[in-house]
């Protein structure tokens, strides 16, 4: 009987080049991939989301320092005035930029800062002054002076960054605002720092006032000097008599004349400027006046306790999102059955949860594993699919490969094995894996006879299986470890004893070596009917599945469907709740092999 060929799966395509899970192009970004990582690691994004917000509202509510805003609001004059001009009426000159940005940078010079330290005291409070514990304890006049000497710059510097200056768009006013740990200091600091800035304005247009006073009331005196030596040499003037110089001095007698009008003329101005510049002087004002003083400030504008948590989540969320990342790129390995599918581009026939270590070795531990009723269950929906699929009616040879070696599809085979049989079924399992006979040294290390003494054609089918009614099917062992593994799974014998085998049994399960170690599933894979494709949970890499896909193809063959193996039982379970609920209903009782010896069909 010829065995059909294995057939490539229905949407299969070329893997030549294939790169596996979003891989084809390092600089391409999966989305599948990253959604995928991102549903596989919610707990731990979770996780990293709660620990951030846990963090930001310890800060927030325990640890930020609260700070409270308040201002005034003043009103700057459109231009600028002089005390005094030429006409002697105050010149108004029309609004800009420049002047308003002038007169805001007033409102919080150095000079008047430091009038506002002194008149609170800042130099004594630590928010402004960190040295104020010294400088309140020093008893020394002189020391204090010195200290307050040293620190006081400072003081006014944390004091200039405290305030803040606004603008309201398209008018004249000027919000002027502090911002400190005590709600009634900043009320304090804004009302004192305004009023200070009055007074300031005041103080130097009436020092502008007096100085002006002071030139007139000069200016003055040097006419009314210059006027009485003139009247003192009119009235000692005299005529000579001579009627030759009679016009000369009269001429002169008029000079003086006119000289002395006029002076006094202007002293008589001035003497009018100097009265009404001193009456002027009593009714200066600021170039500026107070809309609104400011109030205590109810709450606290820092810290902004919802944005800092809203914040922390994202940190959290994007940290956590950087760390799955990187732990993912470093493992290297596929994370779910839906990577798999889409790395291997067939049909996903099962996932296997992991099996506890023991002694026994892992195919003892798998076999007695079975009595657990997760993983029972699991091998279970593998056996259902491989039996439900298309074709599948008659002797199956199925075969079990990997791309690398260490997956478990020796433990897959043997498990396949003990349920198909556990069903009444007649199973053979063929240990075809020459290099490293992982079910012959766990089921029968000391075995004379197997499929290498049937390969060289020195033995019998029938005399070489072995039965064993405690696992419920036959199997075929490899005694030894050949030198000539390809040239004995590419002898005609084993053709032979494949078909000898389909004609015994109602299923034959064959444990291949892997895909890339060795060339031997190149050269036998064209004798099996259904080649399952295996792949360990986080451990194999999606490039090995693609290198194993096109050495696959190279030789015409392709996986028939895929199986996960060895993922973690609670990830299982969240997978796939309808094994867990199957589990859970057969708990009750553990699975029992049968107790029935198995007879394999007589050889014709």
């Amino acid at each position: 009987m010829t065995p059909p060929p294995n057939n490539l799966p229905l949407g299969s395509s070329s893997t030549s080049g294939a790169s596996g899970f979003g891989r084809d192009d390092p600089s391409r970004v999966d989305i599948g991939a990253l959604a995928l990582m991102v549903w596989r690691n919610i707990g731990t994004l979770a996780a990293a989301v709660a620990v951030a917000v846990l963090l930001g509202a310890v800060y927030a509510f325990l640890i930020a320092t609260p700070l409270y805003r308040t201002s005034a609001s003043m009103v700057l004059d459109a231009g600028s005035s002089d005390v005094v001009s030429q006409s002697g009426v105050p010149a108004e000159a029309r609004a800009s930029e420049a002047i308003l940005a002038t007169k805001a940078a007033l409102i919080r010079s150095r000079p008047v800062l430091g009038q506002v330290v002194d008149q609170l005291n800042l130099m004594d409070d630590p928010e402004f002054n960190e040295n104020a514990a010294i400088h309140t304890e020093a008893s020394d006049p002189e020391e204090r002076a010195n200290i307050a000497a040293r620190d006081r710059p400072a003081t006014v510097q944390a004091l200039e960054e405290a305030v803040n200056l606004r603008n309201v768009p398209g008018t004249l006013i000027v919000d002027v605002a502090v911002t400190t740990r005590d709600p009634a200091k900043s009320q304090d600091i804004v009302n004192t720092l305004v009023d200070t800035y009055l007074e300031e304005q005041v103080a130097v247009r009436r020092a502008d006032a007096q100085d002006v006073i002071e030139r007139l009331s000069d200016r003055l005196s040097d006419l009314q000097a210059q006027l009485g030596e003139t009247e003192t040499r009119i009235e000692a003037f005299q005529f000579s008599g001579d009627p030759e110089t009679r016009s000369a001095e009269t001429v002169e007698l008029e000079r003086l004349a006119g000289e002395a009008e006029a002076t006094r003329e202007m002293s008589q101005f001035m003497l009018t400027r100097l009265k009404e510049t001193a009456a002027r002087q009593s009714l200066l004002r600021p170039d500026a006046r107070v809309v609104s003083y400011a109030t205590m400030p109810q709450n606290a504008v820092a810290p902004r306790k919802k944005l800092i948590v809203f914040f922390a989540a994202l940190f959290g969320g994007m940290a956590g999102l950087a760390a799955v990342y990187l732990r993912d790129s470093l493992r290297g390995g596929l994370h779910s059955p839906r990577e798999l599918e889409h790395a291997a581009r067939t049909a996903l026939f099962g996932v296997t949860p992991k099996v506890a270590s023991s002694r026994l070795g892992p195919v003892r531990a798998a076999l007695k594993g079975l009595q657990d009723p997760v993983y029972a269950t699991a091998i279970e929906d593998i056996r259902t699919t491989l039996a439900s699929r298309p074709g599948a009616s008659g002797t199956q040879i199925i075969a079990v490969t990997s791309a690398r070696a260490g997956e478990g599809k020796t433990v897959l085979a043997s498990s396949l094995a003990a349920s198909f049989g556990s069903g009444g079924r007649q199973v053979l399992l063929i240990d075809a894996d020459m290099r490293s006979r992982g079910a012959s040294v766990d089921l029968a290390p000391e075995a004379e006879r197997g499929l290498v003494a049937l390969c060289h054609g020195t033995e019998r089918l029938a005399h070489a299986i072995l039965h064993d009614a405690a696992y419920g099917f036959d199997f075929l062992p490899c005694e030894d470890a050949p030198s000539n593994a390809v040239d004995l799974l590419s002898s005609p014998e084993l053709a032979e004893i494949l078909a000898e085998a389909r004609s015994r049994y109602d299923l034959v399960i064959v444990d291949m070596p892997s895909v890339l170690p060795a060339p031997d599933v190149r050269v036998m894979g064209h004798l099996v009917d259904v080649l399952v494709f295996l792949a360990r949970h986080d451990k194999t890499p999606a490039r090995a599945i693609d290198d194993a896909l096109v050495v696959l193809e190279r030789a015409g063959l392709a996986p028939s469907g895929t199986v996960m193996s060895q993922m973690p039982r609670r990830r299982l379970a969240r997978r796939n709740p309808r094994v867990a609920g199957r589990a859970l209903r057969r708990s009750s009782g553990p699975t029992r092999m049968p107790d029935k010896e198995l007879h394999p069909r007589p050889a014709e």
